[in-house]
């Protein structure tokens, strides 16, 4: 308590820094009783917060723009824009979740599969179609989106690539890459 104390601009980090600890401790504790007891095991958790913000058509456009031609990360844009997707289930999309003749993505790990069990359908749009077939040409075995270094598109460096996107366009600092899901939310609503 004292150390979350200290860290006062902890506003959403909070709750993921407890989870953190209580499940580090879970597994030593679980896994060949390497402590004796958890002391976080009661401790509670603070509920997730809410995000009430969306990004407006114009900050998208942007974000967008503000990366050239050919950059892997402008794609990452569009499939977030396209799908709907959460930046994660982007990240993690390999060819073999991919049907091309139905224009789909099948995922088999999404964040609800726990609770339903199935696969999670994405249907494409023609220009999803088009950039899906392009990045599984480039990269038939794991995920297809990548940086220009082929490396794929992981949790850190999509915080990042925001972070600096953020700062460049003077954008606020709610501006997040889940942010987009909201917005397609928003729009298919309108």
């Amino acid at each position: 308590e004292a150390w979350l104390k200290t860290e006062k601009g902890w506003i959403g980090s909070r709750r993921g820094a407890i989870m953190t600890l209580k499940c580090a401790l879970n597994w030593a504790y679980d896994n060949n009783k390497k402590i004796t007891s958890n002391p976080l095991r009661g401790l509670k958790v603070p509920p997730a917060k809410c995000r009430e913000r969306f990004l407006t058509t114009d900050e998208r456009r942007q974000i967008f723009d503000n990366y050239r031609q050919g950059d892997p990360f402008r794609d990452f844009l569009f499939a977030m824009e396209q799908t709907g997707c959460r930046p994660g289930e982007i990240g993690t999309v390999s060819a073999r979740e991919v049907d091309l003749r139905t224009g789909v993505w099948e995922l088999v790990e999404h964040k609800t599969r726990g609770k339903t069990g199935e696969k999670r359908t994405v249907i494409l749009t023609p220009g999803m179609v088009e950039l899906t077939q392009k990045l599984m040409k480039a990269h038939p075995d794991g995920p297809i989106f990548r940086n220009k270094r082929g490396i794929p598109s992981d949790r850190s460096a999509i915080h990042c690539r925001f972070r600096r996107v953020r700062e460049k366009l003077k954008l606020g600092n709610d501006v997040v890459a889940y942010l987009y899901r909201h917005a397609v939310c928003t729009d298919l609503l309108e």
